[in-house]
């Protein structure tokens, strides 16, 4: 095997310019660090990466072991930990061990061999894992032993609860006669669950019979116990393996049915349709392990025992839902939330007997509409941009009392206090927040990761390259990375600018002026002041920024995510309801490698839509039903891994969704520090009419129709002729 010498000497440079390049160290000229990757190439030369972290005294494996790899619920632990562990710079192994005491002390071993940072472990053994294994930290998973041992920690689901809240179900829907198909109870976690199941039957006068067996007996108690079907109105299993084990065994049954099955599953954005699943987010607990094990590398106090939380039953909001067929009327711009909210609608109506008939339009249609909604509409609901509600909320919508049933369930769903330009005009709430979005900055980390980019981006610039913090280092990175300044640049244009209308193009501008240190465009009075000499400057730098990207004057956020998508741009800011594009898009080339951080002077924008009742709707209780649909959960969820966004506090812990669309994960944060009205904003002026003109003079100083000194002076008179005009 070739060595790093041998590299040196046909790259003709030094060991240590070798092992520079080789580690990704940015202090080596460009020239060299092409010599140095055709010399590995030729040699054919891979370093260990492994064996490297081992001499400086790091190891980055950690080892999960588990029963049988083909269960579903281990194989969400998996993916889970996995995506993660890779987060933090880990690699995870995995073993399994057939459920066998004497082949798990084997497994262990050869963990053990690997220097892991840390052993995962869902035992095998009745009692805790020998000491002498302790040489480095052990995660117990489900069977959970007390807490005796330094290094030693145990995390899992309340088991017993979950067994409790299924047996309540039971009786709840009047089942009286019950099979309890669950593993050994020798394991904690199956006594722990049988526990409370039995407990909770009993008590309330059930009858109910225990098969128990490990995963190799599924299969023949799942025959026995269909041969005694008829004695059973309910059959409750503590994993899914055991619940389609009994539909592999009723097939050779013919004469009989299987009754309600309730069990324990993985949670899932499509959940089972066969069972009645009680859910425990699986890879929920792959990222909780994943935090505690970067936790104990970093020094930081870990607990010893971890509960971790119960996704439970996912059923929708309860609504008494109208008996006769209905049909609602829905409006709603055209994008990513409305496209996969129609792919739903189906499924609801096959529910509820409710047709919804949405209507998609454009972005100018929409506004026209909701013009015309003020004298009447023949929509009962309609989906506004947030900006728009001061100006339509109170004329279109009917006011909601957020304390009544369903509101108040649907506001117990979402993850925190969102801004109340969502619900509120004036001070009555009238809609409730869609697709709601915020500002972020997006970028392609291959470039920005790449040793060879960094080091030309130094030679440049005379600095290192960074993910942009401020809009001075953003136009710097951008145009570094625009083939018509750097001919060596590896993308077409460094960024976007999306100013396809008046309205979209103020909201690319005005996180600029605010990370400029505008404080308010209003005085005392309420008098805007727009031609300043701050937002001239600022204005120069936006324009700066337009030669930067493809010059496109009609440009909307779609194009924009489409273009970056396909490798044409190197970092874009974009409203977050349309990111999904990037994933969706069928040419995309940066799945997986799409890097994410706040806006530069981080003051993002709010926006996205809302959605209300409007005072046309004669159908409150269908409305209701729907809008109790729409935002449960499953519903939320499932949207929003279908290319949409509705926002839900389940969202934060799902990891299907996070790695999907990992720029989920800064949404939180960036919500807490968008804006949208300003607090000084007079009531004659209204969000729509401030931004109209101000992207409007923001257009003319871009495509050049007027100069920037023009294009403020004009935009200055027609605020005055507005004020004035009150």
């Amino acid at each position: 095997m070739p060595t790093i010498d041998d590299i040196a000497k046909l790259a003709n440079v030094s060991h240590g310019t070798v092992s520079n390049v080789l580690n990704k160290k940015g202090n080596v000229s460009v020239a060299k660090i092409k010599r140095v990757e055709e010399a590995a190439r030729e040699l054919g030369f891979k370093l260990n990466a492994q064996a490297r972290l081992l001499r400086q005294g790091q190891s980055n494996r950690v080892v999960l072991i588990v029963p049988h790899c083909k269960i579903s619920r281990y194989a969400d632990l998996h993916a889970g930990l996995s995506f993660h562990l890779s987060n933090y710079g880990y690699t995870l192994e995995y073993l399994q061990t057939g459920d066998y005491p004497h082949q798990e002390q084997k497994v262990l071993e050869e963990a053990v061999s690997f220097s892991p940072a840390a052993i995962i472990v869902v035992s095998a053994q009745v009692k805790p894992i020998p000491k002498y294994f302790n040489s480095v930290p052990i995660v117990y998973f489900e069977r959970v032993h007390r807490i005796l041992e330094e290094r030693i920690y145990a995390v899992s689901f309340d088991l017993e609860a979950a067994g409790i809240e299924i047996a309540k179900r039971c009786i709840l829907q009047q089942k009286r006669q019950i099979a309890l198909f669950c593993g050994l109870r020798c394991y904690t976690d199956s006594d722990s669950f049988s526990r409370g199941v039995l407990a909770t039957l009993e008590k309330h006068g059930c009858d109910c019979n225990v098969y128990s067996g490990d995963y190799h007996m599924n299969k023949n108690l799942a025959f026995s116990l269909c041969q005694r079907l008829h004695e059973y109105d309910a059959i409750i299993t503590s994993d899914l393996e055991k619940a389609q084990s009994l539909e592999d065994a009723i097939a050779f049954y013919p004469q009989s049915k299987l009754p309600p099955i309730y069990t324990i599953a993985s949670s899932s954005i499509i959940p089972s349709s066969h069972f009645i699943c009680y859910e425990l987010n699986y890879r929920y607990a792959g990222k909780k392990i994943a935090s505690m094990i970067k936790s104990m590398q970093s020094g930081k106090a870990v607990e010893p025992s971890t509960v971790l939380p119960q996704d439970g039953f996912s059923l929708p909001i309860t609504l008494e839902i109208p008996r006769q067929y209905q049909r609602l009327n829905m409006l709603s711009i055209a994008n990513p939330t409305s496209a996969a909210l129609q792919k739903l609608l189906p499924s609801f109506t096959q529910k509820t007997g409710i047709e919804v008939k949405l209507v998609e339009v454009t972005y100018s249609e929409l506004y026209n509409e909701a013009k015309h909604a003020m004298q009447g509409s023949i929509y009962d609901l309609i989906r506004l941009d947030m900006a728009w509600l001061g100006a339509f909320g109170s004329n279109i919508y009917q006011p909601i009392d957020l304390q009544e049933d369903p509101f108040s369930k649907i506001l117990d769903g979402f993850s925190q206090a969102l801004p109340r330009e969502y619900f509120y005009a004036g001070r009555t709430c009238y809609s409730l927040p869609f697709d709601i979005s915020v500002q972020l900055l997006l970028y392609r980390k291959d470039l920005f990761d790449d040793a060879l980019i960094k080091r030309k981006f130094y030679e440049m610039q005379k600095q290192h390259l960074q993910v942009p913090k401020t809009y001075e280092e953003y136009y710097e990175v951008a145009r570094f990375f625009t083939r018509r300044f750097n001919a060596d640049s590896p993308t077409s244009y460094g960024t976007s600018l999306v100013f396809g209308s008046a309205i979209v193009a103020a909201c690319d501008f005005l996180p600029r002026l605010k990370a400029a240190g505008l404080q308010s465009f209003f005085d005392d009075q309420g008098k805007v002041h727009i031609n300043t000499e701050l937002v001239q400057k600022t204005l120069a730098s936006y324009i700066e920024s337009f030669s930067c990207t493809n010059q496109a004057l009609n440009y909307w956020w779609q194009d924009a995510t489409e273009e970056f998508s396909e490798g044409k741009t190197a970092m874009i800011p974009v409203f977050s309801n349309y990111a999904s594009t990037l994933v969706n898009n069928p040419n995309s080339k940066l799945i997986g490698n799409i890097g994410y951080a706040p806006l530069p002077g981080n003051k993002p924008l709010l926006g996205g839509g809302i959605l209300g009742i409007t005072k046309s709707c004669t159908k409150m209780d269908a409305a209701k039903t729907f809008l109790a649909w729409l935002y449960e959960q499953k519903t939320a969820n499932l949207i929003t891994y279908l290319g949409g966004y509705i926002h839900s506090a389940s969202l934060e812990k799902n990891p299907d969704i996070a790695e999907l669309y990992p720029w989920t994960r800064e949404l939180k944060q960036a919500l807490a520090s968008g804006w949208r009205s300003e607090p000084t904003m007079p009531p004659r002026i209204t969000e729509i009419v401030f931004e109209e003109i101000l992207g409007g003079a923001v257009r003319s100083a871009v495509t050049g129709l007027l100069s920037i000194e023009e294009a403020l002076s004009d935009a200055q008179e027609k605020y005055n002729s507005l004020y004035s005009s009150q």
